[in-house]
């Protein structure tokens, strides 16, 4: 007998679903938004502390505005935003 997780019984995960839920979502974690941009918390800290990306507290929580993250990255690639 074999003991610990099967393989065969673990949820597979879909990546595809898991990002088209984050794109659909209007607020995202930090750790969303390090995973869209492929940076770490504190560049994420950073681009809120000069005002790139709001933060909104949802009572406990703080969770960032996904339009800012998409106006951030369109900045990017237009060349409006220094990085």
């Amino acid at each position: 007998m074999r003991l610990g997780r099967d393989s065969s019984c673990s949820p597979q995960r879909n990546t595809q679903m898991a990002t088209k839920t984050t794109a659909q979502r209007k607020l995202c974690k930090n750790s969303d938004v390090c995973e869209q941009l492929s940076v770490g918390r504190t560049t994420v800290y950073q681009l809120i502390d000069d005002g790139t990306l709001r933060r909104v507290k949802v009572g406990a929580r703080a969770l960032i505005a996904q339009a800012d993250v998409d106006a951030f990255v369109a900045g990017l690639l237009d060349g409006d935003v220094a990085s």
